[in-house]
């Protein structure tokens, strides 16, 4: 079983369904060999929530960029995601399908505490640990 583990980089917040947080991020390889940085962010529904917010917690991308060698690429092009996972329900399910729409080949998602898994490396921001 192929398992991407993703840092929770959010307070532990028990409303946010089973990931637990509403701020993610993680560094794997794709199908293809190719690298990339992924983090994600949620927001609960609420009386000020946008009209893109359609669910209870709505999840949407915040960065999701190639990488090259364990470095996020200069040029800072985000990486193509389908436009069906602008917005989604946050929850591990649609979580791993978001990744896997964009090429990955993981059959689950795992969220982790930062002394389990940090993705950047103590070195500086942009080299990463991966997370597959």
């Amino acid at each position: 079983m192929k398992t991407l583990v993703f840092e929770r980089a959010g307070a532990i917040l028990d409303d946010m369904n089973d990931v637990g947080t509403g701020r993610i991020r993680s560094a794997f390889h794709l199908k293809d060999g190719q690298e990339i940085y992924l983090e994600l962010i949620a927001v609960r529904k609420n009386k000020n929530t946008q009209s893109w917010a359609q669910f209870e917690r709505t999840g949407f991308i915040d960065s999701c960029y190639r990488m090259e060698d364990g470095h996020i690429a200069q040029d800072y092009i985000m990486y193509p995601v389908s436009e069906e996972y602008r917005h989604f329900e946050w929850n591990l399910d649609n979580l791993l399908k978001l990744v896997n729409s964009i090429g990955g080949d993981f059959d689950e998602i795992k969220i982790a505490n930062p002394s389990e898994y940090r993705v950047f490396k103590p070195e500086g921001y942009n080299r990463c640990n991966f997370g597959d």
